[in-house]
């Protein structure tokens, strides 16, 4: 468990409601067995953490669960206009707002726990109440595994994403006798191994309809399975990229005349492949994204090899 924010000391109005959140965590011993500031986990030669993304990476590092991100904003009630203002008390000269967000590291999932505004002196302890309630609730509703060890085994592979995409298929090499530019889809479900985030398991299944090469072939299409392996590169805190390879097979229907005998029939074909790419993901909101993706499966045949390239583009959907 960590936090992140600041305390100014002189205000205590802004101290009582970022500790309203320390105490809450700290006090939940059935849930939480410790919770330390960041910057403890900081060593002196390491850079101060100044982003949301930096503070995720050291905290999966660290071995650390969640991340619980304290933002309060003050500012004068001289920027209050209408009635508003005259409302206040005397000694108050400042409004707060106040946003308490939890990361949770291994799903990689953000949610706001709590969001108040125009917060005063004279309001501040119904405010740190209903703080203190929310992180609680959130932490109430974890499971824990009594035995990390099982815990861990169960969850050697997490699946943690499926994405859905169009794609655009053109054949090379001895496959353009066969087939031309076709059309088609692709679905990848993602997993990766347990402390090891960035390394990607995917199986992946693409499937298309490809335009007949000359008068011999009425129709051509394909299935293909890959089992990928990759590894995740956050660029920033919304993009990373995802390299990968891995062996898989591809199935093929093709109707017509392939071998020139003078007959046409439809027949399936099997060759063992090898697949390789890149997937450039955008993270649009917590749990869901934009995926783009250029690849090239090479396969192996008795009567000679091909190969032919991919552009995908579609949406990712993580648990």
């Amino acid at each position: 468990m960590s936090e992140s924010g600041a305390i100014l000391k002189k205000d205590r109005v802004y101290k009582r409601l970022f500790e309203g959140v320390v105490s809450s965590i700290s006090g939940d011993k059935s849930k939480i067995s410790r919770a330390v500031p960041l910057s403890d986990l900081q060593k002196d030669g390491d850079s101060r953490c100044d982003n949301h993304r930096c503070a995720v990476d050291l905290c999966r590092k660290k071995g650390v669960d969640y991340l619980v991100s304290v933002k309060v904003l003050q500012r004068t009630s001289a920027k209050v206009s209408g009635h508003n203002k005259y409302l206040l008390r005397k000694d108050t000269g400042t409004l707060y707002s106040v946003s308490v967000r939890v990361t949770d590291i291994a799903a990689e999932k953000q949610e706001q726990l709590f969001s108040g505004r125009n917060i005063t002196s004279g309001n501040a302890g119904s405010y740190d109440k209903r703080i203190r309630k929310s992180v609680s609730n959130y932490f109430d509703g974890i499971e824990i595994c009594k035995d990390n060890k099982e815990q861990g085994a169960d969850s050697f592979i997490t699946p943690f994403g499926i994405s859905v995409s169009g794609i655009i298929v053109r054949p090379y090499g001895s496959y353009e006798d066969t087939a031309d530019i076709g059309y088609g889809a692709n679905v990848r479900f993602s997993s990766y191994i347990s402390g090891m985030k960035e390394f990607n398991l995917a199986l992946d299944f693409s499937a298309a309809s490809l335009s007949p090469a000359g008068e011999n072939i009425n129709s051509a299409y394909f299935l293909s399975p890959h089992l990928l392996a990759g590894y995740s590169f956050g660029l920033t805190e919304s993009f990373r990229i995802v390299p990968s390879f891995g062996p898989g097979y591809v199935f093929h229907l093709i109707d017509g005349d392939r071998e020139n005998s003078g007959e046409k029939s439809k027949e399936w074909y099997y060759n063992p492949s090898v697949s390789g790419g890149i997937e450039f993901i955008y993270n649009i909101i917590p749990g869901a994204s934009v995926v783009m993706s250029p690849s090239c499966t090479y396969f192996f045949g008795q009567n000679g090899s091909g190969s032919y390239a991919v552009i995908s583009a579609g949406y990712r959907y993580e648990f």
